[in-house]
């Protein structure tokens, strides 16, 4: 769901944009205000009312575009594909469209100047949903009229329901949840203090082995890549130095957990064009360094599937470096974790074996 607006109305667009940074401040503050009415503190509340706020907001408007939203075709001006190797040692991609459609239902212009009946957005879509569209191709869209051409929009195939990100929200759910129970169960005594820990180192590294796996089996599988096609070698990046958890901002108070790694690799940029395709896809796959020897510019033989045309293995080359790192990781930062840990549940310990020889002294008294 993205917000569409003609040429003579994108200025008011942006005016809506700056207003937003003013109106957050607003909003805290009469939140702020309900809070102490009520008798509750700000803080937590304050910031699970702001959730609730603009979640329904946000929602409630993407629900009400898949009920009350009109059928427009529009078309496909330009397709935007760009890729950010990241920090952590991988990439990620993200797909835009810009599309341009009429509220009345003509046909947009496709010149380079758009016309001044002509409303265009910029769509935030899914690989799958990028590669269907064409430049200069029709598309069906959904567009709720807001005021003047202001408006939402969306594609017509999609809704609220592939749109919300439930992976992120049940996990929300299960660490809030987890949380409350740890809370419980270091209410209850030491033993629950000692399972606690030992659930927490247990996660700790549980959970990226499991991810580590995952990754390696995806990326290391010929078996669901059935087809085989020749690729050019755009660019190529290597690794060297990685940080699997890397701050935001202000990393001078961080615990770091950048490290050499002890297998280096090459992170690789490949166009082809796959099976009954028109356009070419960029690709991107990894490689031990040394396993294969290729040169930019230079054809690559690589394996992929149909309906994941861009996760592609490169034929013969090695990806042992995704669990080679994993298991340097752990050597570099494990035992800290582990001493870090350990420090927690011996200050919980001391703490309540403090209270108990406090109890028990006033109680011979």
């Amino acid at each position: 769901m993205n917000f569409g607006s003609s040429v003579e109305d994108f200025g008011f667009l942006l005016v809506f944009s700056l207003a937003m940074l003013f109106v957050l401040p607003l909003l805290l503050g009469i939140s702020g205000l309900i809070l102490r009415l009520l008798g509750l503190k700000s803080g937590g509340w304050q910031l699970l009312l702001m959730i609730l706020f603009f979640g329904g907001l946000i929602i409630g408007g993407s629900v009400y575009l898949d009920a009350a939203g009109q059928p427009i075709t529009g078309v496909v001006y330009e397709k935007k594909e760009q890729i950010e190797l990241r920090i952590q040692g991988d990439w990620q991609y993200q797909f835009d469209a810009i599309t341009r459609y009429r509220l009345d239902g003509q046909p947009p212009s496709t010149d380079l100047v758009a016309q001044m009946d002509d409303s265009s957005v910029g769509l935030r879509l899914k690989e799958a949903q990028f590669d269907e569209l064409t430049t200069n191709m029709p598309v069906a869209l959904k567009v709720l009229p807001l005021w003047r051409s202001l408006t939402l929009v969306r594609l017509a195939n999609s809704s609220t329901r592939e749109w919300l990100p439930w992976g992120w929200m049940a996990g929300a759910v299960v660490l809030v949840g987890a949380g409350w129970l740890a809370y419980k169960l270091a209410q209850t005594g030491t033993a629950a203090l000692i399972i606690i820990s030992g659930m927490v180192i247990t996660g700790l590294f549980t959970y990226p082995a499991v991810s580590v796996y995952r990754t390696w089996q995806g990326r290391d599988s010929l078996a669901t890549r059935p087809l085989q096609a020749q690729g050019t070698v755009l660019e190529k990046t290597l690794i060297t130095r990685i940080d699997p958890f890397p701050c935001d901002t202000d990393c001078s108070n961080e615990w770091d957990t950048e490290f050499d790694v002890p297998q280096q690799y090459e992170i690789i940029k490949i166009s082809y064009v796959p099976e009954g395709k028109v356009e070419a896809v960029t690709a991107v796959a990894s490689a031990d360094l040394g396993s294969v020897q290729l040169e930019k510019g230079g054809s690559v033989q690589i394996a992929y599937a149909l309906d994941a045309p861009r996760a592609v293995r490169i034929v013969d080359a090695e990806v042992s470096h995704i669990w080679r790192n994993a298991i340097g990781f752990v050597r570099e930062m494990g035992l800290t974790l582990i001493i870090l840990v350990a420090f927690f549940a011996a200050w919980a310990l001391l703490g309540q074996l403090f209270r108990w020889a406090i109890r028990r002294r006033v109680g011979t008294v």
